[in-house]
């Protein structure tokens, strides 16, 4: 089986995960925005693995840091809803996976 997988252009990861009976995604495609970035797991009994691109500037000149945490918590909530909607707009139901979120 895996000799086929490979001779299928299957990743190493996806194949190594596939013969040990570990549940995957194959089909998703690679997907990155301003605000996220959607790939295969980075960690074994992932499904997924999601980065978000929030930012904390805690800069001198910038706004006080209490305000900061606030804007960077507000837009890891956006960004994560961002994830999802596209999971499932693309069929996939991320109450079914199990997903790495960094950070």
């Amino acid at each position: 089986m895996d000799n086929k997988l490979k001779r299928l252009g299957v990743p190493r990861d996806v194949r190594d995960r596939f013969l040990q009976g570990i549940p995957m995604i194959i089909n998703i495609p690679y997907n990155e925005t301003d605000h996220y970035k959607i790939e295969n797991p980075s960690k074994q009994g992932y499904d997924l693995t999601i980065t978000l691109y929030a930012i904390f500037n805690a800069g001198v000149n910038g706004p006080p840091i209490k305000e900061q945490e606030k804007e960077y918590k507000r837009q890891l909530k956006a960004y994560r809803i961002e994830a999802l909607n596209w999971l499932k707009k693309n069929g996939i139901n991320p109450t079914d996976i199990k997903i790495e979120w960094i950070p």
